[in-house]
């Protein structure tokens, strides 16, 4: 959240060529696992809504037969 709040300083580095920087893992561009990244991440947000809905059934049962 910092870099969100208060911003990242970059710079290029004109000694280095796209070949050279194709090896390194920033920007999406020259990030290979972006993608995996994101798919766990969505199934996690489902497990966790999954979770989360089931404690929700679980609170209104115990309800009901109270």
């Amino acid at each position: 959240m910092l870099i969100f709040k208060v911003g990242l300083d970059t710079y290029y580095n004109s000694g280095r060529s796209k070949e050279i920087l194709k090896d390194y893992f920033f920007f999406d561009y020259f990030y290979p696992t972006a993608e995996p990244c994101c798919e766990v991440g969505n199934e996690m947000y489902e497990l966790i809504k999954i979770r989360f809905l089931l404690n929700i059934f679980a609170v209104c049962s115990n309800y009901l037969h109270s």
